[in-house]
């Protein structure tokens, strides 16, 4: 459904000083996600291999399945029905030189897969202002906070995992009452231990699908700063100067945390092993640009002389370790001998991040002809040079032509 509020247009009076609200709007959206087609699998044989039954596999090459034994279907149990909704808001204002909109919005999607979930919250507000006879300008700034629930994904993961998992066995049941991993191979039965005081299993079974989704877990989160300005001067008729501005900020901070007892770990001697890393971007450019226009007859003549640059910034930073029992996420609660870092420490100190840097400039120039609205001639060349190319091939120029009739 959705709901639009759009108020008449303020009037003006010496309280307000020319000041109104011209516009206030309102929309949402709501969905429901469902998988129409799973995988297909074949569940008519017993665990095993050539026909003979072992209870130290998950390979399904054993016997015929015996007729009345219970079949679950584990894949369709597997997957949920997703939710999803959007919510809209934004309001115009200001006056007659000089016009804001600010603007929010809310979008939430949980996943067919249990446990995942993508939240995020979007604020922007924009002007447009104009400044005497000749000038404009078009500022904006935007901020995005958004949270990433998401799912192990390849080999151990849920998916081949789910597919593997036998057919005989109701995979919801992934624990034991004492909330350790329950074992499904008749040669792992003996670990399953159901005192309350039981230690963490230690046998590196493949991960039931439910507990993998329900205890493994990666997640990120993401605040985003982005800022744009646009300045046009047209001085006359025949010429404008016209600059683009950008700026954008971020951070990303996340985890991947694997259980005590799941075999994802490299070793089950690990106890529990967790990744944690974080990014910083940065990122600026601008390009500026003049152009003249002139008629001459019946032709049109156009020329644009500008010039680009582009700068971004990358920093990252991981930590890695093992031990971590108490499920905290957090990479201080990992056995301090075991942790790893993936940072420049051994170069430049500890606490130095991972670092890249790339920068671009450009200058350009664009001719154009053009004869009663019908043919167009169009020359350009370009000079750039990027950081990240050898110094000796760090310039270069191309040029470009073109011809359109209409």
């Amino acid at each position: 459904g959705a709901i639009v509020i759009t108020t008449k247009k303020a009037k003006i009076n010496q309280q307000t000083k020319g000041f109104v609200i011209t516009n206030v709007n309102y929309d949402n959206s709501f969905r429901i996600q469902k998988l129409q087609y799973l995988p297909k699998t074949y569940n008519g044989f017993q665990l095993g291999l050539n026909g003979v039954a072992q209870n130290n596999t998950f390979s399904a090459f054993g016997p015929p399945i015996a007729p009345g034994t219970p079949i679950y279907d584990n894949v369709s149990n597997f997957f949920k029905v997703a939710l999803g909704q959007t919510h809209n808001v934004s309001v115009d204002f200001g006056t007659a030189k000089s016009i804001f909109r600010l603007s929010g919005s809310y979008y939430e999607q949980t996943g067919v897969v249990p446990n995942t979930k993508l939240t995020r919250y979007n604020f922007r507000l924009t002007n447009t202002t104009r400044i005497g006879k000749y000038l404009d300008i078009s500022p904006s700034i935007s901020y995005i906070n958004s949270a990433n629930d998401k799912a192990m994904k390849g080999a151990g993961g849920y998916l081949l995992n789910l597919l593997l998992w036998p057919a005989t066995d109701d995979a919801q049941n992934y624990l034991l009452p004492n909330g350790h991993k329950r074992y499904a191979l008749g040669l792992n039965n003996g670990s399953n231990n159901v005192a309350p005081d039981a230690p963490l299993g230690t046998v590196a079974e493949a991960d039931n699908p439910f507990f993998t989704a329900n205890r493994n877990f990666s997640k990120d989160r993401t605040d985003n700063i982005l800022t744009t300005l646009g300045i046009n001067y047209n001085p006359t008729k025949w010429l404008t100067i016209s600059g683009r501005f950008g700026y954008q900020y971020y951070y990303t901070s996340g985890f991947q945390y694997k259980d005590p007892e799941s075999a994802m770990q490299s070793s089950m001697l690990n106890k529990g092993s967790l990744d944690n890393y974080w990014n910083k971007f940065y990122a600026y450019n601008h390009t500026i640009s003049a152009t003249l226009k002139k008629n001459v007859g019946q032709f049109s003549l156009r020329l644009t002389l500008g010039t680009r640059w582009s700068q971004t910034e990358l920093k990252y930073y991981g930590i890695s370790g093992t031990g971590d029992s108490t499920r905290s996420f957090d990479s201080s609660s990992t056995i301090q001998a075991s942790r790893t870092r993936l940072s420049r420490a051994t170069l430049y100190g500890a606490g130095e991040w991972n670092y890249k840097e790339a920068m671009q400039v450009a200058g350009f120039a664009e001719a154009t002809i053009g004869y009663k609205n019908l043919v167009y001639l169009t020359a350009s060349v370009a000079n750039e040079s990027s950081s990240i190319l050898p110094k000796a091939n760090r310039n270069y120029t191309y040029p470009g032509g073109s011809l359109s009739i209409i």
